[in-house]
């Protein structure tokens, strides 16, 4: 018993230094989301509305923001076609609000994500034309300027025609963004634009039976321009699919939907490797995901270095920030105990 209470002084004494060393801007007050076994239709209930001239979006928040000064992540997804005549319909359509969940936030080594979806004015026929470039950009820097966005992580991604606005976004803007994610782009890139996107880590998703798109044309060609010209192969990756499935397993005729494995996070609901699929880097060398990794992971890793920052700051705050991961995984062990 005095063996147990001198353990727990010990830590508390412990816990009290690591709370009056947090420097000022430290994350305190995270909000804590759903979780996957609560369903979609909460997750997605959990994302806001916005709008910057006349395009809007639906945004995730992962933190108190009244509270907490720190800054996140931010990662940006634009929908495929056919998913921007309403409202909302972006969110609605798929499963990408699983990344709000609680299980995926924990993983973000920030201890959380904005999750942000602009809608492309396809009631125009408007297919994420290059019109729209600036104008996904105008939402971004107006959620950055209202949100605490980690500025040196921003991701975008693009699945099907929404893979177009990646690409253009990437070459507009180059060095703003932090990574880029294409799944199945229902177009091929430019040589411009993969010589910008072969300044970034990469995560490119294809299917070989693709029956909408030209595998070896729109996906292969591309990745393999990209890590030719690429200043870090390693750090890509490209994930083949032989065919596609939903999360409950169905298999999806067209093979062009392979989004549904980034949703997963690479794996099925029963925590099996996501089927029909594997991933290599730039260099070839085949890449696999433990239980808890999977595209966050990677994201985890991918920084866009600020010129104003010496790379002494950045290694303390990426060490500060693994502290704050590993306690609130502590926190979050003991508090699930003694539910």
């Amino acid at each position: 018993m005095k063996k147990t209470i001198a353990a727990l002084t010990a830590l508390l004494l412990f816990a009290l230094i690591f709370i009056c060393a947090v420097p000022a801007g430290a994350k305190t007050s995270l909000v804590t989301p759903y979780s996957l076994s609560d369903g979609i239709e909460k997750l997605r209930s959990q994302f806001e509305y916005g709008k910057v001239g006349n395009m809007d979006y639906r945004y995730f928040t992962p933190c108190n923001e009244q509270k907490d000064t720190g800054s996140y992540p931010l990662v940006v997804f634009c929908h495929g076609i056919k998913e921007g005549y309403n409202e909302g319909e972006q969110i609605n359509r798929h499963y990408f609000a699983n990344w709000s969940s609680l299980e995926y936030q924990r993983r973000f080594a920030a201890g959380g994500a904005y999750i942000l979806m602009p809608r492309s004015p396809q009631d125009n026929g408007n297919w994420w034309a290059s019109s729209t470039t600036p104008m996904v950009k105008a939402i971004i820097d107006d959620f950055v300027k209202h949100h605490n966005v980690d500025t040196s992580r921003i991701y975008i991604g693009g699945f099907s025609i929404g893979g177009r606005a990646a690409y253009q976004l990437v070459d507009a803007y180059p060095n703003f963004f932090a990574a880029a994610i294409v799944m199945s782009p229902y177009t091929t890139a430019t040589a411009a634009e993969t010589s910008v996107l072969a300044k970034i880590p990469v995560w490119f998703f294809g299917c070989n039976t693709d029956t909408m798109v030209n595998y070896t044309i729109s996906y292969k060609a591309v990745w393999d321009e990209i890590v030719k010209k690429s200043e870090h192969p390693e750090a890509c990756r490209f994930t083949t699919f032989t065919r596609t499935v939903d999360p409950d397993g169905n298999v999806i005729s067209n093979n062009h939907e392979t989004w549904h494995a980034l949703t997963c996070e690479m794996h099925t609901p029963d925590g099996k490797d996501w089927p029909y699929c594997s991933t290599v880097d730039g260099t070839g060398k085949p890449v696999t995901f433990a239980k808890d990794e999977g595209v966050i992971s990677w994201l985890n890793t991918c920084e866009r270095a600020a010129p104003s920052s010496s790379s002494e700051g950045r290694a303390r705050a990426n060490v500060f920030t693994k502290i704050l991961t590993f306690f609130r995984r502590i926190i979050s062990l003991f508090t699930g105990l003694f539910r």
